[in-house]
């Protein structure tokens, strides 16, 4: 992600807006685990949600053609920034690590990057960059946090992550030392999760096992219909129907090939 000629400064207006590879907050909560039980309620017979986690969006941009997510920057596209010190900025990229290696089936290395952009920090010089930060380690994508190779993912992604004054952060907590003991070094970012969309027709369930398409500036569950054309052609069709739990899809196509299967034994004998 190329950081020159990057000019943030605090209240001003992006010039780009919401659509199909570009999406703006003003939270840093990745996952669903880290949005407080306050933001959700039950209505309708469904639960609903204030606040939605930017799994969703990785999710989305992963299955269509992949995008940016901007951490700083309203729905009104002004530029607010959040703060952050180099522990939380570390947090911040653990948590995503720690989202993304929950995802289905595996993200290849290298389709998810994070940056940060100074906000009001502009000194005119196009030659300096803002450093960028990459998800190296291999991701595991086993279900249970508990697992060694999980354990051994996390202990591998935490001896690239630089020690400073907090040497450990509890993902998934709103209570992490980073955030509870803040510093007076804490600045104004912009952060941002770049998402490239691996080759193929494979579709990526989040944390949640759901799976998300992006449709203008707006993230859409994925309905059986459109699963099935999402596999057999390069494009998405809009198709009306009912969602179906993701997580099943791979055992129903099993299932028909079984079926198909023992149909042709049967004919053919």
């Amino acid at each position: 992600m190329n950081k020159k000629d990057v000019r943030l400064r605090l209240g001003e207006k992006c010039q780009a807006d919401e659509d199909r590879c570009t999406e703006f907050k003003m939270h840093h909560k990745i996952s669903l685990r880290e949005i407080s039980a306050k933001c959700q309620k039950w209505e309708n017979g469904r639960i609903s949600r204030t606040m939605q986690p930017i799994s969703k969006t990785i999710c989305a941009f992963l299955n269509t053609v992949g995008g940016v997510i901007y951490v700083g920057i309203g729905d009104n596209k002004g530029i607010y920034g959040k703060h952050f010190n180099d522990d939380m900025m570390d947090h911040f990229l653990l948590a995503v690590y720690s989202c993304v290696s929950r995802f289905n089936p595996p993200v290849p290395e290298g389709c998810i990057k994070v940056g940060f952009a100074e906000v009001d920090e502009y000194n005119g010089n196009h030659g300096s960059d803002v450093s960028e930060m990459v998800l190296t380690p291999e991701l595991n994508h086993n279900s249970h946090e508990s697992s060694d190779d999980y354990y051994k993912a996390m202990v591998e992604f935490q001896q690239l992550v630089p020690k400073r004054k907090v040497g450990y952060h509890v993902i998934g907590k709103m209570q992490c030392p980073c955030v509870c003991d803040r510093l007076n070094d804490e600045k104004l970012y912009v952060a941002m999760i770049k998402v490239t969309k691996p080759p193929g027709n494979t579709v990526y369930q989040n944390d949640e096992g759901l799976s998300y398409y992006r449709r203008n500036g707006s993230n859409k569950m994925m309905t059986l219909d459109k699963v099935n054309t999402f596999i057999n052609t390069v494009h998405i069709v809009e198709q009306q129907n009912t969602t179906f739990p993701s997580m099943l899809l791979s055992a129903i196509g099993r299932l028909i090939q079984v079926i198909q299967k023992m149909f042709l034994s049967k004919v053919f004998r």
